[in-house]
């Protein structure tokens, strides 16, 4: 990265003003959405006790 000419205090001042800049020149791009699919559990299996979860996958040896 090239040196510049601005002090430490300068720089830091002016990092989130770009940043906010460049956000509203985006404004227009459509947003990322993430769709989340259930993946479910299989039967027999539970969040609720988590040790047992994991020996169950692992095996008895896992701890």
């Amino acid at each position: 990265m090239p040196k510049s000419r601005r002090s430490f205090k300068k720089a830091l001042s002016e990092t989130p003003r770009q940043a906010l800049l460049s956000r509203q020149s985006a404004r227009g791009v459509k947003p990322y959405k993430v769709r989340a699919k259930n993946l479910g559990l299989k039967p027999g299996y539970s969040f609720d006790k988590p040790w047992d979860l994991i020996e169950k996958i692992e095996g008895p040896d896992c701890r």
